[in-house]
C-alpha cells in the first residue's frame, strides 16, 4: 500500500471516529444508572462510567439541586480517581527503584481511596508484602479484598491459591 492510500484510509478512519463521537454526544441521550463507554468531547480519551454523568458540564444558574449535587459528586469522583492513579504511579516508581517501603506507603494510600482500581492496587501490594516476608499483612489484605470484592469462581480459586502460598511461606520462615 502506498503512502497516499494509507493517508486516505487514516483520514477516513479519523472522520468515522469523529462522526461517531458527534452522533453519540448529540443524538444519543445517556441513561442514568447505565454504564457509558464513550469518546471524550476533547478527543483525548474514553470515558467509562455512569452514563448520567458523561460529558457533564458545570450546571448553570437555573440547574436543579439534584443536578448540582450530581455534578459535585462527579467532580469529587474524578479528583479521587486521579489522586489514586497518581499514588499508584508513585508506588510503581518506588518499586522500580527498589524502595519497597515507600512503594507500600503510596499503594496503601491509593488503596484507601474508595474509587479507582482498588483490587489492582491490592494485587500489587500482596507480592511486595510477600517479597518482604510480611505475610500477616499480605494475608490480612487478601482477607479484606475477598470480603469487599465480588469474585468469580476463578477469582476465588486464585485467592485460595495465593492464601495457600502465603501460609506455606509463613510456615517455612518459622522453621
Amino acid at each position: 500500500m502506498n503512502t497516499k492510500t494509507s493517508s486516505i484510509i487514516s483520514i477516513a478512519v479519523i472522520a468515522a471516529i469523529i462522526g461517531f463521537s458527534v452522533y453519540l454526544n448529540f443524538y444519543q441521550k445517556p441513561m442514568a444508572g447505565k454504564l457509558a463507554v464513550e469518546p471524550m468531547k476533547d478527543g483525548k480519551g474514553i470515558y467509562v462510567g455512569d452514563a448520567s454523568t458523561f460529558g457533564m458540564n458545570k450546571p448553570g444558574p437555573n440547574a436543579s439541586l439534584e443536578s448540582i449535587a450530581r455534578w459535585k459528586k462527579h467532580q469529587e469522583d474524578l479528583k479521587a480517581i486521579s489522586e489514586a492513579g497518581a499514588l499508584t504511579r508513585t508506588g510503581d516508581a518506588y518499586v522500580n527503584s527498589g524502595n519497597y517501603e515507600e512503594a507500600i506507603a503510596a499503594y496503601k494510600k491509593a488503596y484507601k481511596i474508595d474509587r479507582g482500581d482498588r483490587m489492582y492496587v491490592g494485587f500489587i501490594l500482596i507480592p511486595i508484602y510477600e517479597r518482604l516476608h510480611r505475610y500477616d499483612e499480605a494475608l490480612a489484605l487478601l482477607d479484606e479484598m475477598e470480603r469487599e470484592f465480588q469474585l468469580s469462581e476463578k477469582g476465588k480459586q486464585d485467592f485460595a491459591a495465593t492464601r495457600t502460598r502465603l501460609l506455606a511461606a509463613k510456615e517455612e520462615i518459622k522453621q
